[in-house]
């Protein structure tokens, strides 16, 4: 190799570091390029294939562009909410629009990749960032919150009115005050605390009943029925009360059987009625299933008594009355199909206690009628008997403590089927010095119908759309797709990539974390830059003294023939 070997590996010299030059200008003009990715000089020599190990043959430097897209850039905090970031590997999955249609962007489905995190709503209501590409998420379903779909596509959220939901289920948990202290509790009076169901019109409790289907009210001797005998006798139960004989006399009329039926058992746990259509009806108050059994004769056949169950209510004469033996269970505003408000209100009552005897019982009631007056039904029981262990958990309804109000209605407003969760552990009976009901969590599913007022990125990779109503919907969930080889992506106008054959295909799946209104920034430092540039700019100073010494001996090679 001679001079001029000499001089053409200079001269490549001088190229590779212009090379070197162009990234180093590129770094720095990106160094506030959100997600930007600097690129480095490589270096790589070339020898003469006739240079030997005693004799080496110089060659040329050839500089190749060497990609930094791992390298982490610093994660910045953002107000907007569409701003996000990616810390650790991989890409948000972007794509450009080739075009527009009749207003419309035109995409070939041509998968690109950004760290650029710079997302914002166009007025179409897709999400682009600031380099113009319209980010890319698996879609969810709006009813679910599960993702829907196996590919990312284009999100578009639109503008259109959320439509009403209609309450379907309440979360409710509550401590119960063993001891519920109700205006007419007397501390000094036995069960005082326990709603009575004396002097109420209508039984408020839960039970079980015999209702008539023989009408009674022209009748003045019950004995005058067929199969029906002086002194025929049937016995009541109602779980651990009774059974106490009842006797049918000649001349007792429905009444009389009633008022007697009341006297034995004082207005208790068993009670008995003529209705207004003068229909003997027998029920519980306790809960309890009633039995009633023939002693003597056939009496409960002959009068026509038929076996079923009652959930209890409270006319609105007897609303005052109520409220003193109760206590009141919290409120929520609910929703029916429309979005119409409805403010349910609960209370509970105490109808049975150990300390009686039986088991500690309670009742849930809702305001059915706010002006509900005379006979109207004011206040009406949910139909289930909740009960409770030695140690306050709840024992009925059994695990995980559903229960279901049938078509409820407030103030003429229907929602339908409620269903009431109380969890597993949510209700409970312990002691509390207040003897109030302590509720902990009262919320609902429904929402009245709203306007889109704003759209999140959230750190789990939801896109949510905001409402008016105020509630949030998950509309779109980023994937993030990753490469095993990510130096060897394509680079792309406005921080993109694109998928190469030595990059591998892209991989969907989270690698690292997203991080919810913030921006990742150039992984470009100015000093670093500097310092590159200072070296590159004597590295080139240098090659070209090689060209001015290489030029001073060939014209001394030429001044030897003169």
């Amino acid at each position: 190799m001679g001079i001029f070997g000499a001089l053409t590996t200079a001269i490549s010299g001088l190229r590779a570091q212009s090379f070197a030059l162009q990234h180093i200008s590129d770094n720095i003009a990106n160094n506030q390029t959100v997600g930007f990715k600097r690129t480095e000089t490589s270096f790589v020599d070339l020898v003469s294939g006739e240079s030997v190990p005693q004799q080496h043959q110089g060659g040329v430097v050839i500089a190749n562009s060497r990609a930094t897209n791992t390298d982490q850039g610093d994660i910045i905090a953002s107000d907007v909410a569409t701003h996000v970031a990616i810390n650790g590997d991989g890409y948000f999955i972007v794509e450009k629009p080739t075009g527009i249609n009749d207003g419309n962007p035109v995409f070939q489905g041509t998968d690109q990749y950004s760290r650029r995190g710079d997302f914002s709503i166009n007025a179409d209501g897709f999400l682009v960032n600031g380099a113009g590409y319209f980010l890319k998420a698996l879609p969810v379903d709006p009813t679910t919150g599960n993702v829907s779909g196996t590919l990312p596509e284009i999100i578009q959220i639109t503008r259109d009115f959320l439509p009403a939901q209609s309450t379907t289920n309440i979360d409710y948990r509550a401590n119960l005050a063993e001891v519920p202290e109700t205006v007419n509790y007397d501390p000094l009076l036995p069960n005082s605390e326990l709603i009575s169901v004396a002097g109420f019109t209508s039984i408020p409790t839960n039970g079980f009943l015999q209702t008539g289907i023989i009408d009674l009210s022209g009748v003045t001797d019950l004995t005058s029925l067929a199969g029906i005998a002086n002194g025929d006798q049937f016995s009541l139960t109602a779980g651990a009360v009774g059974p106490t004989t009842i006797t049918i006399d000649t001349a007792d009329t429905a009444t009389d059987i009633a008022n007697e039926i009341n006297t034995a058992f004082g207005g208790g746990e068993i009670v008995a009625s003529v209705t207004p259509a003068g229909f003997l009806k027998i029920e519980t108050t306790n809960g309890s299933p009633l039995q009633l059994a023939d002693v003597t004769g056939s009496p409960v056949n002959d009068l026509g008594l038929s076996t079923g169950a009652v959930t209890g209510t409270v006319i609105g004469s007897e609303v005052s009355s109520f409220l003193d033996s109760t206590v009141a269970g919290g409120a929520i505003t609910s929703f029916d199909a429309t979005g119409a408000p409805v403010n349910i209100q609960f209370r509970w009552a105490k109808v049975d206690s150990t300390l009686n005897g039986g088991v500690d019982t309670w009742n849930l009631f809702y305001l059915e009628n706010s002006n509900a007056a005379g006979s109207d039904v004011a206040w009406r029981n949910v139909g289930v008997d909740y009960q409770f262990g030695t140690n306050g958990t709840l024992t009925n309804p059994a695990t995980p403590g559903i229960v279901t109000i049938p078509s409820l209605t407030v103030d003429g407003v229907a929602l339908s089927n409620v269903t009431l969760d109380h969890g597993t552990t949510g209700l409970t009976q312990f002691a509390d010095a207040t003897g109030v009901v302590q509720v902990t969590d009262i919320d609902q599913n429904g929402y009245a119908s709203g306007e889109l007022t704003g759209v999140s990125i959230s750190s789990a990779g939801r896109i949510v759309g905001v409402y008016s109503n105020g509630e949030a919907l998950d509309v779109g969930e980023i994937g993030i797709a990753t490469f095993n080889a990510d130096e060897f992506l394509k680079k792309l106008d406005g921080g993109a990539f694109e998928a190469t054959q030595e990059s591998g295909a892209a991989l969907l799946g989270l690698q690292g974390r997203l991080v919810a209104q913030s921006l990742e920034g150039s992984n470009a430092d100015i000093a670093d830059e500097f310092s590159k540039l200072i070296i590159t700019q004597q590295a080139y100073t240098a090659a070209t003294r090689i060209v001015t010494t290489g030029d001073e001996m060939l014209q001394e090679a030429v001044n030897m023939v003169r």
